[in-house]
């Protein structure tokens, strides 16, 4: 069908052929120019209406999915893909939403009967783009838009296991703690992004890298900045509280350092933190076959807890009301009253040793 369609167009000056040229060509000029030269942004600004034409269409003249697969083709096999990215600091405002638009539309392209994703398979290809976009971060100019391309790019499982594992996940954890209030929100999203949307492929790497990544998490729930440690205790409740991560889950619940850690955090002058806190600590608690470490140390400080969270929500800023936390908290009250002390299960053994004696 492509075939057929390319010749109606191929050399007109508004082809997918020639524009996908000229978009190449405006960006290397822009690679060797500055982004103060202006007839080079206006080139930019021009080529890139040009893509959108292609891509999205107007009103008179709707896109084709074979003029649309034709462009995506021709900048994957120039590497004006690469240009796209790499340039992105280089853009006027305008021109980066434009770039940002471009990018995330040809990235959910499917073509064929193989559904094949050109643009992801060139991005696996090129591992150093995609991974490379986290230093973004570094740039308040483009943070938010690398990091929208990113969080669009963990859409496509395979693409999302390329940042999981490589080095540079670790940045995120870096980038979170930025001082510029706006940079650090996305680059949380980003990392719950990575952490929560495919839920197997999270749970895979928590299970192989669990020391490393909740090293990094602890690093930030030491963290003086509010912000940062309230968001870090909300991200890490919801990794935690995802039922299929429940092998990590065990190991980390089964932890003293984990559980005194959270609770330090509960004694927290924020009233926000010590909430957060709270829904992390019930997952110790509640846990109905706890660790001896864990037992004990629950159990010796059963009556500062009681009475720590007999006054729970009175303070500003505490709302165990919301999200059903009430429930949980008289659950958690309820089990910290029935607490005794940790008794090693000889159940088994001993059935083992009557079966054998008779």
């Amino acid at each position: 069908m492509l075939q057929r369609f390319l010749p109606s167009f191929m050399h007109s000056p508004t082809s997918p052929h020639h524009i996908a040229k000229a978009f190449k060509q405006a960006l290397e000029a822009l690679q060797k120019g500055t982004k103060s030269d202006e007839d080079i942004q206006k080139n930019i600004n021009k080529s890139f209406e040009a893509v959108k034409e292609i891509i999205l269409g107007t009103p008179e003249h709707p896109p084709t999915p074979e003029a649309i697969a034709l462009f995506i083709r021709e900048i994957v096999d120039t590497n004006a893909l690469q240009l796209l990215i790499t340039n992105l600091s280089k853009f006027d405002f305008e021109s980066r939403k434009d770039a940002v638009q471009i990018f995330v539309n040809i990235l959910r392209r499917q073509f064929g009967k193989g559904y094949n994703l050109p643009v992801t398979d060139y991005l696996i290809r090129r591992r150093e783009l995609v991974c490379g976009l986290v230093k973004g971060y570094e740039y308040p100019e483009i943070a938010a838009h690398c990091g929208q391309i990113i969080r669009e790019c963990c859409e496509f499982e395979s693409l999302h296991k390329l940042m999981l594992y490589d080095e540079s996940f670790y940045d995120y954890f870096r980038h979170v703690q930025n001082n510029a209030f706006d940079i650090a929100a996305d680059a949380f999203m980003t990392l719950k992004t990575l952490l929560t949307r495919h839920h197997l492929a999270a749970l895979d790497y928590a299970e192989i890298h669990f020391d490393r990544l909740f090293a990094a998490f602890k690093n930030l729930l030491v963290s003086p900045n509010f912000f940062v440690k309230s968001q870090s205790l909300k991200l890490l409740c919801t990794f935690l509280l995802n039922r299929i991560h429940h092998p990590v889950v065990e190991t980390f619940i089964s932890s003293q350092d984990n559980l005194v850690m959270i609770m330090e955090c509960l004694r927290s002058e924020s009233g926000v933190i010590r909430v957060e806190a709270f829904h992390v600590f019930k997952i110790f608690v509640l846990h109905p076959k706890k660790a001896q470490g864990v037992h004990e140390i629950l159990f010796r400080n059963k009556e500062k807890l009681l009475l720590y969270f007999g006054n729970f929500g009175s303070k500003r800023g505490e709302s165990p009301t919301d999200d059903d936390s009430a429930l949980d908290l008289m659950a958690v009250v309820k089990t910290i009253e029935e607490l005794h002390p940790y008794e090693p299960l000889l159940a088994e053994h001993d059935l083992h040793a009557t079966a054998l004696r008779a």
